[in-house]
């Protein structure tokens, strides 16, 4: 009876280590694989569970770990790690890349660029649409709510830089340098200077018509 004792808890151990042995983390560069898929509204975003683990498990089921957002503010260093859910997004068009984000806290900003074909190459410099008629081909427009707030700040003057944009991957990399103004301070003209900086995997990419079909 002892031997048979013996040779059960043997045979168990060797199930738990096979079992630990597949059910561990898939390599990064499995990421490489990695392939968007057009639903008729929603471009469903697949990942490898290496990259969900990095990008979407985090602090709670309602928080998310989605990259990292710096911003500077009238002088005043800022940054959002954690994203609470259905809060950041991006809605893709043939020539609009629309683009929310929100944190914990409350703060949110609110992105618009404009390009011909803006989904095949988004990457480039974009300069601020100005209400005057303009002949540029790459602009953007941008706002931003602080925690606790109503009063959105418009960018009135500034340039942004995407340099990265991946929207099978939800993943965008960009900055933004200018000036931003509350309605409040129009009258006296006050602004203040911000920079953001945007290194984010998106939870939700929108498509409003099929990449795919498109591309041929």
């Amino acid at each position: 009876m002892k031997v048979k004792t013996v040779f059960i808890v043997v045979g168990l151990l060797g199930i738990i280590a096979v079992s630990c042995r597949e059910n561990t983390p898939v390599d990064a560069e499995a990421s490489d694989q990695e392939k968007g898929v057009w639903n008729g509204e929603y471009l469903k975003i697949e990942e490898a569970d290496s990259v969900k683990k990095a990008t979407k498990k985090s602090y709670g089921s309602e928080v998310l770990n989605l990259g990292k957002v710096n911003y500077t503010l009238g002088g005043e260093e800022n940054a959002i790690t954690q994203f609470p859910k259905n809060k950041n997004d991006i809605t893709l068009f043939r020539d609009k890349i629309v683009i929310r984000i929100g944190g914990t806290e409350g703060e949110s900003f609110f992105m618009t660029f404009l390009k011909a074909n803006i989904y095949k190459a988004a990457e480039g410099e974009y300069n601020l649409l100005s209400t005057q008629k303009t002949k540029e081909k790459q602009v953007f427009t941008m706002s931003y709510v602080a925690p606790q707030q109503a009063n959105p700040c418009m960018l009135k003057e500034g340039k942004a830089l995407i340099r990265e944009f991946n929207p099978r991957l939800g993943r965008i990399v960009l900055s933004v340098s200018g000036n931003c103004m509350r309605s409040k301070d129009l009258m006296d003209q006050f602004s203040e200077e911000i920079i953001l900086q945007v290194n984010m995997n998106f939870e939700t990419v929108v498509s409003s018509f099929n990449p795919e079909e498109s591309d041929k």
